[in-house]
């Protein structure tokens, strides 16, 4: 390392060993003082507790010998004559008393410890020991002062101090004891003082010393760093790599090590330069980001990259060091190039070995040669590490070679991996020369040959220049080549095509075994066939010799017959056939002779005797001269499938659920009643039979419970019909029923009328039958020859009239007339004719007014569906009006598509005309009821609304009373959303549905429209007068607006005026016009605009 990067690096890392070793010393000192401040402030508390004791012994030995002078006063003033009559015995032993309680009182007290954590002195227990026999003494003496004051007179002075004596002595003694004790406690107090200090100067040394010893270890680390540093300058000048000092900028601050040709460029022109002066775009910013890693994570970072030095690919390794906390980095490179090149050697050679290692397992572990082909393709690109792998094997001519298993991830192409090898040897190149003499062939560089086969010049294309085609021999004959293709091949690594050609040769060994093996298997599978078919086979398989004796049999006729092999063995077979086996044996002998074989169906009979149809076939085994030897009898049980022949049968002719005869089993009957008919003269009843709102049970009840009353309805139906009728169902809620030998039309209507009465009883469904449901029928009849002389032109008709008794109420029956045929046929053509206008968009909107009563001013516009002409744009079709194509969409369904349109289309109009300033009150589309029913209205006008961007208060939905009334109790939650829209609502056709009142005040609904039926006989009918007159007040009494249709006299003009009507529209207005012809009939707002509308309609009558 250089000197410059050691120097820097050891004034940034010298500071912190310095604060860590000063840490203890300053810790140390801190400790020193606060402990000599402990011990300090705890002698002197000891000192002021030893004081206050001290003197409390004092004070109360002193106040006993006060208390025992008392006494004495109180006696000798007691002994003189002259003495005060009031002093009494009581009042001289007073201070006696006192005295005793004193004494007692210290015998009680506890003499806790002042020193702390030094031992009490044995002075200061014998003190309070003292107490107790001076309590005594005073008592006794109290006793004897008792006495003598007792006397008269009492004794004198020398007697009473005579018996003060002991106790005086016993308090000197206390007082001499606690002078003791003062003094041996104070000893003991300079003793703790004396032991402070030396601890303090203990403490005060270990400071010093260790003080003293972080100076030592300080001058120590800084000769060893300074050592340190030197080691690290004579190692940064003996580098034989390279070795940079950056800052975070990428700037080289100094350049370090001896090999010169690694850095590319003198150490001047390095220096204060940014890496980014010397290296392209990409590989700058590689170097930056491990830069940056770096100083973010302070930790080591390696890189291992290509570089490009004095023209020569150079591989190096790196590592990326932070300088202690600064923003320098140390970056140490050192050339890889030789150990990656002997790295790359090694690792070719082990993935070599490891191909051929793998190529072996393969051949062990392959089941067949295409396995072990597509096997070894699979080793060379996931074990050789090539990059296509392929191969082919030769054809039968020897000359094309088409490949059989190939893998890698190359673009070459199936059919592109496929060549041929000329027949003449002049004709072909270096490659092809090797393939026929079957030696291996190596190429480092396929651009070098010709483009032939196709496979060399997409190889090229996709850079992959090094190929290696490995010849596969069988017998010394080249069956076919493995071909790997890499990006380079070392070609001259006599090593490398070693292992190749070692590749090759196990391969050839293992495709010649297996080519045995295969030949091998081929003639033990075919002897395992012949020995196993007769023991394998799911027949019942039988050898009889020339006399007509079981031979053998197989497991499978025992399993089918029940006879084992001690059963039948040397047995004739009579015993298999029940009636008359001889003549069934000698027609099999007959035709046997005549032909070599027999094959037919009989009946056999089990052990068990139970009897079974068989399939049964005998033929003859022939010796080499002709002549039959044994015969051999296939036999099979077909019991199985002749039952199932007979479901089948069945399941085609008749209803599963029902079991009824089907569709085509009446198609049939009614063919053969019809050709009957035909020969006798008599008359065929086909009568067409549908439920009425068989969906509302399927919806309400489940499919199950609507199975069920398929099952019932065809019991019932089944109870009322002949004998010689036949009763079918074609499907879902349909049944027919064919009547034969009919003489005239009334008997077919019987039957109609009988099967009417007959679903008229209720049917119990659910669970227990708890579900009582009332079924109708609606029935068609059409007869034979009268409707027509073909089965399926009866069952139509028949299916038309049904409709007919449909339309007109239900629950009834309807013969077929001719005119049903063609409505059928009309109504056909007219629902095709709507498909393709949906499909086409054939349809157009036109606009009818509707303006106010007052003043005739436009209000609302009401967008009108009109289908037109193909091959125009604007004229409607005058055959095909909406009260005729409407009614067909809304039994169709298309109505939901028209409907979407229209509300579509309006919308865009209406924000087209107020983009333009004209002024139209709202557009009222038609919502019809099966819009309704299907759902998802309100969604689509809240969608049509935001896209097209129609305000929702322009628009206003009219929907019919019976479209609501169906919706029963979700009505009013379905206008309550389509309100919270914004849009208006108004009742169409008011009065010609059925609605209640009570649902009608709830409702938010804006606007009734009073029917054109009601207003067209308008003023001269008296009854449509009144109930107009009732509606307009009605809807004024709710808050609505009313709007009239159909007006087009004046005088009914006049007299809806009069009755308070809102609004007015029909023919005395304005026609349906389009949107081109309504706009003059709008005012615009538009300023700029030259003409200033009116508004108001007064000569559109001609419009």
């Amino acid at each position: 390392m250089h000197e410059s990067a050691v120097s820097v690096d050891a004034r940034e890392l010298a500071p912190s060993p310095q604060r860590v070793r000063f840490a203890p010393v300053v810790l140390g000192v801190g400790l020193v003082a606060a402990v000599s401040m402990a011990l300090m402030a705890w002698s002197h508390h000891n000192w002021q507790t030893l004081q206050q004791q001290s003197m409390a012994g004092q004070q109360q030995v002193a106040h006993a010998q006060s208390l025992l002078l008392q006494a004495e006063l109180m006696a000798a003033r007691m002994g003189a004559t002259n003495g005060p009559p009031t002093l009494t015995p009581q009042r001289a032993l007073g201070p006696i008393d006192e005295a005793i309680a004193a004494a007692q009182k210290n015998a009680r007290r506890t003499h806790p410890t002042i020193w702390g954590l030094l031992p009490q002195p044995a002075s200061t227990a014998d003190v309070s020991d003292m107490w107790p026999p001076v309590s005594e003494q005073l008592l006794t003496l109290r006793g004897q002062l008792g006495k003598l004051y007792a006397q008269q007179p009492p004794e004198g002075l020398l007697q009473v101090r005579e018996a003060l004596a002991p106790v005086q002595q016993s308090l000197a003694r206390i007082e001499g004891a606690l002078q003791q004790a003062r003094q041996s406690t104070a000893l003991q107090q300079q003793r703790v003082d004396w032991l402070n200090m030396a601890l303090v100067g203990l403490m005060t040394v270990a400071v010093i010393a260790l003080l003293s010893r972080s100076h030592r270890a300080q001058r120590e680390a800084a000769q060893a760093l300074q050592a340190r540093e030197a080691e690290l300058r004579a190692f940064a000048s003996s580098l034989p790599d390279v070795a940079f000092l950056m800052d975070h900028e990428g700037r080289y601050v100094d350049v370090f090590g001896n090999n010169s040709p690694l850095v590319g460029r003198p150490r001047e022109a390095l220096l204060g330069r940014p890496l980014t002066d010397f290296f392209p775009p990409d590989a700058a910013q590689l170097f930056m980001g491990v830069i940056r890693r770096t100083l973010e994570t302070r930790q080591i970072q390696s890189l291992s990259y290509p570089v490009r030095v004095m023209g020569t690919l150079r591989h190096c390794d790196s590592r990326c060091s932070p300088v202690g906390n600064t923003n320098r980095v140390v970056w140490t490179i050192w050339d890889v190039s030789a150990r990656r090149r002997a790295e790359q050697r090694l690792i070719q050679m082990t993935r070599l070995y490891d191909f051929l290692s793998h190529v072996n397992q393969a051949i062990v572990w392959s089941k067949s040669q295409d396995d072990l082909l597509q096997r070894v393709c699979q080793t060379a690109i996931h074990h050789g590490r090539f990059r296509k792998a392929w191969v082919c094997m030769a054809d039968l001519s020897g000359q094309r070679f088409e490949c059989r298993a190939h893998a890698g991830a190359a673009t070459l192409d199936l059919g592109e991996l496929a060549f041929e090898l000329p027949t003449r040897r002049s004709e072909a190149n270096a490659m092809e020369l090797s393939l026929m003499d079957g030696v291996s062939f190596h190429c480092a560089d396929l651009s070098q040959l010709p483009p032939s086969p196709t496979w060399v010049g997409r190889a090229v294309q996709d850079g992959l220049m090094g190929c290696a085609m490995l010849p596969l021999m069988v017998n010394q004959h080249p069956v076919g080549f493995l071909v790997l293709l890499d990006k380079q091949l070392n070609t001259q690594d006599q090593d490398e095509r070693a292992l190749l050609d070692d590749v090759a040769t196990d391969l050839s060994f293992a495709l010649t075994n297996m080519r045995k093996e295969v030949l091998r298997h081929q003639a033990e599978d075919r002897i395992r066939l012949h020995a196993a078919a007769l023991h394998s086979s799911r027949d019942g398989m039988i050898v009889l010799n020339r006399r007509h004796l079981f031979v053998s049999i197989n497991p499978a006729f025992t399993e089918i017959t029940g006879y084992h092999e001690e059963d039948a063995v040397g047995k004739t077979p009579e015993f298999l056939f029940p009636d008359n086996p001889m003549d069934l044996i000698n027609e099999m002998r007959q035709e046997i002779r005549e032909q070599g074989s027999w094959q037919g169906e009989a009946w056999c009979q089990r052990k068990s005797g139970e009897l079974f149809s068989t399939k049964l076939s005998i033929s003859a085994v022939r010796n080499h001269q002709g002549h039959p030897t044994h015969f051999v009898g296939v036999l099979t049980d077909i019991t199985q499938l002749k039952q199932t022949e007979a479901r089948l049968a069945r399941m085609a002719h008749y209803d599963t659920l029902t079991e009824l005869p089907n569709r085509a089993m009446i198609h049939e009957r009614l063919d053969h009643a019809v050709n009957l008919a035909r020969r006798h003269q008599t008359l065929v009843g086909v009568v067409f039979i549908d439920l009425d709102n068989f969906k509302t049970i399927n919806d309400s009840l489940g499919h199950a419970a609507g199975d069920l009353l398929l099952k019932m309805v065809a019991e019932r139906l089944r109870q009322r019909v002949r004998q010689e009728d036949t009763l079918g169902r074609l499907g879902g809620d349909e049944f027919l029923l064919v009547l034969e030998h009919l003489r005239h039309p009334q008997q077919a209507a019987h039957v109609a009328q009988a099967v009417i009465d007959t679903l008229s009883a209720p049917f119990c469904l659910g669970e227990g039958h708890a579900q009582e449901v009332y079924m109708r029928a609606s029935i068609g009849i059409s007869l034979f020859p009268n409707d027509s002389d073909q089965a399926s032109e009866l069952i139509r008709d028949a299916d038309a009239a049904m409709y007919q008794a449909k339309r007109q109420g239900r629950n009834a029956f309807r013969f077929y007339t001719e005119s049903m045929t063609s409505q059928a046929t009309g109504r056909l053509q007219l629902e095709t004719r709507l498909r393709r206008a949906v499909e086409l968009r054939e349809f157009v909107l036109h606009y009818q007014p509707m303006v106010n009563m007052a003043d005739r001013r436009v209000v609302g516009l009401e967008a009108l569906v009109r289908l037109r002409v193909p091959e125009t744009t604007d004229e409607c079709l005058p055959s095909i009006g909406p009260d005729e194509f409407i009614p067909v969409m809304e039994d169709t369904g298309m109505i939901v598509a028209l409907g979407d349109w229209v509300l579509q289309e309006a919308c865009r109009q209406g924000r087209a005309w107020l983009d333009a300033g004209y002024e139209f009150g709202r557009i009222a589309v038609n919502v019809s009821a099966n819009e309704i029913r299907r759902g998802g209205v309100v969604e689509r006008v809240s969608r049509t609304l935001a896209q097209s961007g129609l305000p929702p208060q322009c628009l206003e939905l009219e929907i019919t009373e019976s479209g609501l009334m169906e919706q029963g109790e979700s009505a009013d939650l379905f206008l309550q959303q389509l309100h919270h829209l914004g849009v208006s609502l108004s009742i169409d056709d008011f009065g010609t549905g059925y609605s209640s009142l009570a649902y009608l005040k709830r409702f938010p609904v804006h606007q009734l429209k009073i029917d054109r039926s009601f207003v067209q006989d308008l003023p001269g009918n008296a009854n449509d007068a009144q109930l107009v007159a009732t509606m307009i007040s009605l809807a004024h009494n709710l808050r609505m607006r009313v709007v009239a249709e159909g007006v087009e006299m004046p005088d009914q003009e006049a007299f809806l005026n009069a009755k308070g009507c809102d609004t007015a529209q029909g023919y005395l207005f304005s026609r349906p016009v389009p949107a081109a012809q309504v706009e003059k009939l709008l005012p615009r707002t538009s300023p700029h605009l030259d003409s200033a509308p009116s508004g108001a309609l007064t000569d559109l009558t001609d419009v």
